[in-house]
């Protein structure tokens, strides 16, 4: 006998399963955003043999950019997507040597004193005493000395 078409349940979850398929089929996919997208657009009643199938689907057509009701013509392969895990992330920094150390430092100086008014040129041409005399001299919130 076949299954009889029913209405979206008021509280559909995204089961395991689900997840698991939506890892599998469209990985970069936010589709907890996209499942309230879901339960809004067919929660009005309509009916539906099958609904994990129609949610697979709906995602599936969304990654794509050809999902109905989500948006304008113009725009439709605009998809929010899960940010890519970055593997590096979790990789511990190098560390710095003192010359870069320095240079870091010196690029921060000219910044601070390109904040404080002095142009680009001149905080290039400038040592770093000069830089923190100039820094001092024009911002007065900073202490003497750093």
């Amino acid at each position: 006998m076949a299954k009889r078409n029913t209405e979206l349940p008021d509280d559909f979850p995204i089961t395991t399963a689900m997840r698991a398929w939506a890892d599998e089929k469209v990985p970069t996919l936010d589709v907890d955003y996209y499942h309230d997208y879901f339960c809004e657009h067919w929660g009005q009643g309509q009916k539906k043999r099958d609904w994990v199938k129609a949610w697979m689907t709906w995602m599936r057509r969304t990654n794509d950019g050809t999902a109905p009701g989500l948006y304008g013509s113009d725009d439709r392969r605009i998809v929010r997507k899960r940010p890519k895990p970055v593997p590096q992330a979790n990789l511990p920094l190098k560390q710095l040597s003192s010359y870069e150390q320095a240079w870091q430092r010196m690029d921060e100086l000219r910044e601070e004193a390109i904040k404080a008014g002095m142009t680009m040129v001149e905080a290039r041409q400038k040592s770093v005493d000069e830089l923190k005399r100039y820094i001092v001299r024009h911002n007065p919130y900073r202490k003497r000395g750093d």
